[in-house]
């Protein structure tokens, strides 16, 4: 079972969970290409940038689980289709056990962040859900 929020989303991503609860928390996630684009970014800035502050919350796309969930069985699907020609999705699974701990990691996650100042300074992120999980 997933013991850490990004166990959790791994899960999800690999079709292994299915949240119940806390399936609607908001929270707020970015792809790993994304990721390291900012961090090559945030290195290739000028040194004056950084003057003063040189922390910033990065820009990140607010959804919940279940949306996480429903692309990431979009994208299992197509790949199944164009792989096997099959077009059912079984690898999902319900891990009852441990939904209330689940549940309780996803609402300690942050549902929004401001990430002005990385918006401006050219900080990009995922357009949508399907763009973090394809």
């Amino acid at each position: 079972p997933p013991s850490s929020p990004s166990a959790f989303f791994s899960s999800l991503l690999q079709g292994s969970l299915s949240p119940v609860r806390g399936g609607h928390t908001k929270v707020c996630v970015q792809s790993l290409a994304v990721a390291v684009r900012s961090l090559i970014h945030a290195h290739d800035l000028p040194e004056a940038v950084w003057a003063g502050q040189r922390s910033l919350n990065l820009p990140a796309l607010t959804t919940t689980p279940i949306e996480l969930l429903s692309a990431a069985t979009r994208w299992r699907m197509h790949k199944r289709m164009h792989q096997t020609g099959v077009e059912s999705d079984d690898g999902v699974w319900f891990d009852h056990d441990n939904l209330d701990n689940l549940a309780a990691v996803l609402e300690g996650l942050p549902g929004y962040v401001n990430a002005a100042r990385a918006s401006k300074l050219g900080f990009e992120k995922n357009s949508d859900v399907d763009a973090i999980v394809m």
